[in-house]
């Protein structure tokens, strides 16, 4: 049997650790961290989402644009290929995720080293700069544990540190209604803190006064949550389903909200023949508008279609 030379025996070594490493991942149980998560993120924020990413990879309509998103930013591709599950919240000047996943340390500062972020310790034991600017101000991360990692976009380069205390807050409310609508098929869920949103939305960017709108129209609400799910359509690479739940004092009120929807609805209708021949991809959103109301129980839904999704992906 012929004898493998020092360097070939630490590259076998090497292949076998990471085949096996990679068979660990793939086969281990994946929990439910939705409470953990949410939980980590700051309660004064005025959207909380959470996302899990095996059924968004899994959704032929949200996957290709999932795709295109890292093909146009290859710096992320290796930190996403390690996420089962992302929490989310978007504050007036701040964003905070909080990631699932299988981040071991050295793979996380070889990362790090080679996208040249500025690390002043271990990315376990305080915050490290990423080189990427947004319009809020700039990225930090840090690696709170081997199957948590936290990122913060921010004016503050240290933001990410209020992520770092091992304690975390109770997200249970929060985690079972992300929970119910993740178990029923969706693969994104999101709270809305109507009147923080409407004030963190008092001078939107220009591609987000459609959601300072939503804030406002919801303020009627004692409390709202969108989804996201595949209708699994087969068809033209599928559709997803965006859905509205919201929850009124009464009646009157949740019919209330419910005629201000219809109105915004009609409204982004008239706004897309405004400068010539609509969008008829667009148009077929909107179109697709429906709602109901149950008690002081309000539910809305918007289809949109794959083809959309990959032209906003591309942009």
């Amino acid at each position: 049997m012929p004898r493998l030379g020092g360097k070939r025996l630490l590259i076998a070594a090497a292949a076998v650790g990471i085949l096996f490493w990679g068979a660990w991942r793939l086969l281990r149980p994946v929990k439910d961290r939705t409470a953990e998560l949410l939980g980590r993120l700051p309660a004064d924020q005025a959207l909380h989402l959470y996302i899990e990413m095996d059924a968004l990879l899994a959704s032929p309509a949200a996957r290709p644009m999932f795709a295109d998103v890292f093909a146009r930013h290859p710096d992320w591709e290796t930190l996403a290929s390690q996420v089962d599950a992302v929490a989310v919240s978007l504050g007036e000047s701040e964003i905070f995720l909080v990631l699932s996943g299988v981040f071991p340390e050295p793979l996380i500062a070889a990362w790090l080293a080679d996208i040249g972020a500025d690390c002043p310790a271990s990315p376990s034991e305080d915050a490290c700069s990423l080189p990427f600017r947004s319009a809020s101000g700039m990225f930090s991360l840090r690696l709170l544990d081997g199957e948590t990692l936290a990122l913060a976009d921010s004016p503050h380069p240290q933001a990410v540190n209020r992520l770092a205390p091992l304690t975390s807050r109770s997200a249970s409310g929060l985690a079972g209604r992300a929970r119910a609508r993740l178990n029923a098929g969706a693969f994104a869920w999101m709270n809305v803190d109507a009147p923080l949103l409407a004030d963190a939305m008092r001078e939107p960017p220009k591609d987000w006064i459609n959601l300072s709108l939503v804030a406002r129209a919801l303020i009627g609400a004692d409390r709202s949550a969108f989804s996201l799910a595949d209708t699994g359509e087969a068809s033209s690479g599928g559709s997803l389903l965006i859905g509205l739940e919201a929850e009124c004092k009464d009646e009157a009120a949740a019919a209330e909200l419910q005629d201000v929807l219809g109105s915004l609805n009609k409204m982004a209708r008239g706004a897309l023949g405004m400068d010539g021949e609509p969008d008829p991809d667009w148009l077929a959103v909107v179109d697709s508008f429906g709602t109901e109301t149950a008690g002081g129980r309000v539910s809305a839904s918007w289809r949109i279609d794959s083809a959309l999704l990959r032209v906003r992906g591309s942009e």
